[in-house]
C-alpha cells in the first residue's frame, strides 16, 4: 500500500484519530513502523490528539500538523524520536509545551497569530537542539540567547547583593523561601532592564526563572558568585572559576576544600561534578551510585588509575592522577546504577570493556579505548541493581534486577570492525524474593553468593565454573539455594548491603543497621553447604571470627570494598567519612569467641578501624562554608586502585571524590 494523498486522507477522516485511520493513511502494518506522519488540514482540535494512540508511534521522526485548530500538543504525548514538527497555521497561543520534545531540530510555528516575537525566543531557549525555526537558521538567535541570559544573571545578582543579601532567615522554612522568592521576583522584574522593549515578555519570563533559582541557590550557598555556579563561563581564566573541560564540570579541589590533611595518609585531591544534569555546576541532587577501577590488562590482581563512575544518565571514566574525565557516555532517560570491567581478547589483542546498567533494564556495552558504546542487551524488564563478571570466563556476566531475577549471561566477544556480537542467557538462579545487591564467587567449589535486602544467599552449582559451547540453546535453572545468617537482634530480617572477598577464603559482610562489618571464612560454612540436600532452602548460621567497628547508622545501601594486595577494607558512611581497616596483622591473631543468645558465634572484642578520614570542609570560591555539606554527604560507593594510592568515592550529592595517598 501507498500513503494516501491529502484529499484522500480528508475523505477517510471519520472524526477519530485512531489506529485504523493512521494505518490506512500511511499504508504500513504497525504503528511503530511510521517514521513520517502528515495530518495537515484535517481541522484537528487538541482533544483529537490521543496519547494512547500517538504514543505507539515509537519510530516517528517527522510530524506535520499544519492547517488545523490546535492550541498545543496535549500533555501525556511522548514522541522520543521526533525531530521535525510543522504546526504552522493553527491556533497556538503559548509555547511552554515544546520543552516536552527536546529532540526537535526543526520547528515551524508560522501563521499562529496568538504568538509573539517573545515566544520565538522562548522556543530557542527551551529547545537546545533546535537548528531551524520557521525554515530559517538560528545562528543569531543562539548568540542572543546566550548573551541575554548572561547579562540578566549579572544584573539580577547585583540586585541581590544590593537589596537582599541580608534577607535570608537563619532557619528558613519552605514558607519563608516562597515568600522571599515572590518578593525578589517582583523586585527583579521592576528593576532589571536589558534588551529592546520588543522582548519585554521574554525578558520578564527569564527574570522570573533566574530570580527563583538564585534565591534557592543563595540559601544553600550564601556568598557565592552566581556566574561561577550557574552558568558555564568557559572563557574565564580565573583560577577559582568552574572549569569546563572534555564535557565535564569540576572545581579545583584546593578551591572547594580546605588544604587540611584528613586522616593519617590520605587527603582530598579532587572533587568532580561530572554527572551533572546539563553540565551544570549548581546540580547537587544527581545521585552517583557506583565506582570501579579498570583492571590491568596483563595482571588480574592489579589495576590502572582509571576509574569508571555512574550516576544519572551518565557514565564517566576518569584518570585519577590528573582528575580529568577521559570518556563520558550519556543515555537519555536512563539512570545508571552499576558498572563492571572485563578484559577481552578483541581482534587478537587484549582490551578492557565496560558494562553499565540501570533503571531501564538494559546492559550497555562500552569499549573505552575506542570511545564508543558498541551495543546493548535487553535481558531484564526491571531495573538492574548489580552486575559482576565471572572469574572463570571474561564474557560471562552475572546480573540481578529489582524483582529478584538473577542471570548469568554470555555477552560474547565483539568482532572488529563491525562490533557484532551475539549474547545469550546461560543460567538462571531462582528462589529469592529479594532485590540482589552484590555478588561474589568464592574460589572454593562452585558457589554463587548473593547479598540482598533480605539477607545473604548462596546457590550451589558446579556449572558456574564451566565454559559453555557457543551453540548451546537451553538455559540452566538453578534452585539449589541456602541462606546464610549473621549475628544480630533479628537474624532472619537482616539486609546485607555489602559483600567483598578479602582473601581466597575470607569474606567481609556488612549487615545493614548493625554498626559493624563481619569477617568470616568460607571454609567454615562450605561443609554445611555441601551437606544440604533437596529443594528446601537450608539456613546456616555463619561463625564470625572478626567484627570491625563501623558507623552506627540506620542508612542502608552504603557499599564497602576490599583491597586484596594490601589486605585492607574500606567503606564510606552516611556523613562522608572514609573508614580504613588494615588487617594484615589482625588476620594472623588467634581469635577468641563468645556466644550470643542467638547461638551465633562472634568474637569477644570489636576491632577498631585503622583510621577514619573525615569529610573535608566544603567552601565556595569566596571561602564561605557551603551549607549543603555542613553535615557531610552519603558516600554510596567506594573503590581503590591495587596499590591503594587513590581512593574514589561516589556521593548522593553529585560528587565524585578522589583521595590521594600522601607521599
Amino acid at each position: 500500500m501507498c500513503e494516501l494523498s491529502s484529499e484522500e486522507k480528508y475523505a477517510a477522516w471519520k472524526g477519530s484519530l485512531d489506529e485504523t485511520f493512521l494505518l490506512k493513511i500511511t499504508g504500513v502494518a504497525k504503528l511503530d513502523q511510521i517514521e513520517d506522519l502528515r495530518l495537515c488540514g484535517l481541522e484537528l482540535c487538541d482533544d483529537d490528539l490521543r496519547p494512547d494512540v500517538l504514543n505507539k508511534l515509537s519510530s516517528l521522526v517527522e510530524l506535520n500538523l499544519s492547517g488545523n485548530r490546535l492550541t498545543c500538543i496535549p500533555e501525556g504525548i511522548v514522541l522520543k524520536k521526533l525531530q521535525y514538527l510543522d504546526i504552522s497555521n493553527n491556533r497556538i497561543a503559548s509555547v511552554e509545551w515544546v520543552k516536552r520534545f527536546p529532540g526537535l531540530v526543526d520547528l515551524d510555528i508560522f501563521g499562529n497569530v496568538g504568538l509573539t516575537v517573545d515566544d520565538r525566543y522562548k522556543i530557542t531557549f527551551l529547545l537546545e537542539n533546535l537548528k531551524r525555526l520557521d525554515r530559517k537558521g538560528l545562528e543569531e538567535s543562539d548568540k542572543l540567547r546566550e548573551t541575554f541570559t548572561k547579562k540578566l544573571i549579572v544584573r539580577i545578582n547585583n540586585l541581590w547583593k544590593k537589596e537582599f543579601a541580608d534577607a535570608i532567615p537563619d532557619d528558613s522554612t519552605e514558607k519563608d523561601v516562597l515568600k522571599l522568592q515572590n518578593e525578589f521576583v517582583q523586585r527583579a522584574k521592576a528593576k532589571v532592564h536589558y534588551g529592546p522593549n520588543s522582548l519585554k515578555g521574554y525578558r520578564l519570563w527569564r527574570i522570573e526563572a533566574i530570580a527563583k533559582e538564585l534565591v534557592l541557590f543563595k540559601i544553600e550557598c550564601p556568598g557565592s558568585s552566581l556566574l561561577l555556579e550557574i552558568i558555564d563561563d568557559t572563557s574565564s581564566t580565573d583560577e577559582n572559576a568552574a572549569v569546563k573541560s572534555e564535557n565535564k564540570i569540576t572545581r579545583k579541589a584546593k578551591n572547594r576544600h580546605t588544604d587540611e590533611t584528613c586522616g593519617n595518609d590520605f587527603s582530598p585531591f579532587s572533587f568532580l561534578q561530572c554527572h551533572s544534569k546539563d553540565n551544570g555546576s549548581s546540580d547537587f541532587s544527581t545521585q552517583v551510585w557506583c565506582c570501579s577501577f579498570e583492571p590491568d590488562i596483563e595482571e588480574k590482581s592489579k589495576t590502572s588509575n582509571l576509574v569508571a563512575t555512574c550516576g544519572g544518565d551518565t557514565v564517566c571514566i576518569t584518570e585519577c592522577t590528573t582528575a580529568k574525565v577521559q570518556m563520558r557516555f550519556q543515555q537519555k532517560n536512563e539512570e545508571f546504577y552499576v558498572v563492571a570491567w572485563s578484559t577481552l581478547n578483541i581482534n587478537k589483542h587484549k582490551s578492557n570493556i565496560l558494562v553499565a546498567a540501570g533503571c531501564l533494564g538494559f546492559i550497555h556495552l562500552l569499549h573505552p579505548k575506542q570511545g564508543l558504546c558498541y551495543g546493548r542487551i535487553n535481558a531484564h524488564s526491571s531495573p538492574i541493581q548489580t552486575v559482576m563478571f565471572s572469574p572463570y570466563c571474561p564474557t560471562y556476566l552475572l546480573t540481578g534486577d529489582k524483582k529478584g531475577n538473577v542471570y548469568m549471561i554470555d555477552i560474547d566477544v565483539p568482532t572488529i570492525p563491525e562490533y557484532k556480537f551475539s549474547w545469550k542467557k546461560l543460567m538462571r538462579f531462582v528462589g529469592i524474593d529479594a532485590t540482589p545487591l552484590k555478588f561474589c564467587i568464592p574460589p572454593i567449589g562452585g558457589y554463587l553468593l548473593c547479598a540482598s535486602e533480605y539477607g545473604l544467599y548462596c546457590w550451589k552449582s558446579n556449572d558456574i565454573k564451566k565454559t559453555f559451547p557457543r551453540g548451546r540453546s537451553s538455559i540452566i535453572i538453578n534452585d539449589n539455594l541456602c541462606e546464610l545468617r549473621f549475628p544480630g537482634p533479628k537474624m532472619d530480617e537482616s539486609m546485607v548491603d555489602a559483600l567483598a572477598m578479602l582473601t581466597d577464603d575470607i569474606l567481609a559482610t556488612k549487615v545493614s543497621q548493625q554498626g559493624c562489618i563481619f569477617l568470616w571464612k568460607f571454609a567454615d560454612v562450605e561443609p554445611k553447604l555441601k551437606a544440604t540436600k533437596g529443594n528446601k532452602v537450608s539456613v546456616i548460621t555463619v561463625p564470625v571470627f572478626k567484627e570491625l567497628k563501623w558507623s552506627n547508622t540506620k542508612q542502608c545501601f552504603i557499599n564497602m570494598a576490599a583491597c586484596v594486595p594490601k589486605c585492607s577494607i574500606i567503606s564510606g558512611d552516611e556523613v562522608g567519612n572514609i573508614w580504613i581497616y588494615n588487617l594484615s596483622d589482625a588476620l594472623e591473631e588467634t581469635p577468641s569467641y563468645k556466644a550470643k543468645k542467638s547461638k551465633a558465634v562472634v568474637p569477644d572484642k570489636i576491632t577498631e578501624p585503622s583510621r577514619i578520614i573525615p569529610f573535608p570542609k566544603c567552601t565556595n570560591t569566596s571561602g564561605d562554608l557551603l551549607l549543603k555539606f555542613k553535615k557531610g554527604t552519603i558516600y554510596n560507593d567506594i573503590s581503590c586502585n591495587s596499590d591503594m594510592t587513590f581512593i574514589v568515592v561516589t556521593a548522593d550529592t553529585n560528587l565524585v571524590g578522589i583521595y590521594k595517598k600522601i607521599e
